[in-house]
């Protein structure tokens, strides 16, 4: 046990993200997938003519898919300095009879792109699964607290009561937006097909002399087994790489929704108003023993900031392709695109675990809400003023007047609002004195914002939750620190 910590192990393996998704990405995953490719492609071959390729051949490499030596992998590739070419000559030495027709009439981005392209495709349909979930959580908030009245901000000061579910629906309907990017991407992302070392498809065309039907067809079964509808009709040696930053942009684009979220819950938890979920022996801080810090949203944000900045390297790496490719682009690509999305699974499980753990103090939020509201319907006491015949103008000056002591009050006396008090000590409010409780009351002028949310989960979201239901009811990744 000791011995594993010794070497450099990533925070997103090692602490922030689920065993399924980073399986996704693993060595495994990704030479079983170029085993499987290898088979796919001879299957297909044999059954549009190529005589080479026996039944034997295809039952040998069909047993051993995932018995993959690893070490034998590594000394075969220090010795070619090729990592496709070590891992078809391991896979050869352990189906003889197949040695030869392995990677026929191949080249390397036939399996490695195809691999990444099931792999991303793969990926998306997990975040999917977890962005399903999150919705789910603010689906349940936003119906809980429709009707909790707030005080709305603008500019982080004091602007208009809304509602708590209301302002939920500003991050849930990001979310929406992002799931409709994310199914675009599954829906859209094509295969690379078999195009050969150029994308001219020249070495099968020399295997079956010459037809190009055979070579459609064969593209066409091999994109089908692997769940692809279509195929990019044109490529160089590589898919283009435009296809990663449309990839890495999804992630980004999630992880500003969730950034906002988890931003905005900092900002309520300093006003009390909202604490994200703190467990029973969980310390804030090794020497302020009262703190209770949010360090699952300040996390959110610092794994956020990773994933938004990431875009830039996926749009480098297509810019700089020079002709139909370049190698320059193969560490990164080997980073970023499991990076990027392990970044918005682990933003996923924590934003998941502050919705559906939240903890509102209502009665904090109603003295906030009672100390900003005499000031926002400042202009609502003047209306009513007139409609009582009051001069406007003389009217606003002398509500102004008791506005600026109440603002002295609030800052150099014992902190409260006192204005309501103040106009009804004031003979000249008394045609109003009985409308006040009303005017101030926040339900008044918090407008349409329950329907408003209301609304949204049903019109919105619960069709997106039925849509996904299974996705919805895949394993749920637990917070581990």
């Amino acid at each position: 046990m000791d011995e594993d910590h010794k070497k450099y192990v990533t925070p997103l393996v090692g602490r922030y993200t689920s065993k399924k998704a980073q399986q996704i990405w693993s060595d495994r995953r990704r030479h079983g997938l170029w085993r499987r490719l290898w088979l796919s492609i001879a299957r297909a071959q044999r059954e549009l003519g190529v005589d080479i390729i026996t039944e034997e051949m295809l039952t040998e490499m069909a047993e051993h898919l995932d018995d993959i030596d690893y070490s034998q992998v590594a000394e075969l590739e220090r010795e070619f300095r090729h990592d496709v070419v070590a891992h078809s000559r391991a896979f050869g030495e352990v189906c003889p009879s197949a040695a030869g027709i392995i990677h026929l009439g191949l080249a390397s981005m036939c399996i490695c792109d195809n691999a990444e392209l099931i792999m991303m495709k793969q990926s998306m349909i997990h975040i999917r699964g977890c962005a399903i979930r999150a919705l789910s959580g603010f689906r349940d908030r936003i119906l809980q607290y429709a009707e909790l009245p707030i005080v709305g901000m603008s500019h982080l000061q004091a602007a208009q009561p809304t509602t708590l579910g209301k302002r939920l629906t500003m991050y849930a309907q990001d979310l929406t937006f992002d799931l409709a990017n994310i199914n675009r991407f599954i829906e859209e992302l094509p295969f690379r097909g078999i195009k050969g070392p150029v994308g001219t498809q020249y070495p099968l065309l020399k295997l079956f002399k010459g037809d190009r039907g055979k070579v459609s067809i064969l593209e066409e079964r091999v994109a089908k087994e692997y769940g692809f509808s279509k195929i990019l009709p044109i490529t160089g040696q590589t898919y283009t790489r435009k296809i990663d930053s449309r990839y890495v942009f999804v992630f980004a684009d999630l992880a500003a929704t969730l950034y906002k979220f988890a931003q905005d819950v900092r900002i309520m938890q300093s006003r009390k108003e909202v604490e994200e979920p703190f467990g029973s022996q969980q310390k804030g801080s090794s020497s302020m023993i009262h703190k209770r810090n949010p360090m699952k949203s300040e996390r959110t944000d610092s794994l956020g900031r990773e994933l938004m900045v990431a875009t830039l390297s996926p749009l480098l790496t297509h810019a700089l392709q020079m002709l139909e490719r370049t190698l320059d682009d193969s560490a990164a690509r080997r980073r970023y695109l499991a990076e990027s999305f392990l970044l918005a699974e682990a933003m996923l499980i924590l934003v998941t675990d502050i919705i559906n753990g939240l903890t509102v103090h209502e009665k904090i939020i109603q003295r906030n809400l009672d100390q900003e509201m005499p000031f926002l319907v400042a202009e609502d006491i003047l209306l009513a003023m007139c409609e009582h015949g009051a001069n406007r103008q003389g009217c606003y000056d002398r509500i102004y007047k008791h506005v600026q002591l109440a603002h002295s009050r609030i800052y150099d006396g014992d902190g409260l609002n006192d204005l309501v008090d103040r106009l009804r000590g004031d003979e000249y409010f008394s045609p109003i004195h009985d409308e006040l409780a009303r005017i101030v009351d926040p339900r008044e002028i918090f407008g349409d914002a329950p329907a408003q949310a209301i609304n949204f989960v049903r019109r919105d979201i619960d069709p997106l939750l039925d849509k996904f239901k299974s996705d919805f009811q895949d394993e749920t990744a637990e917070l581990t620190v």
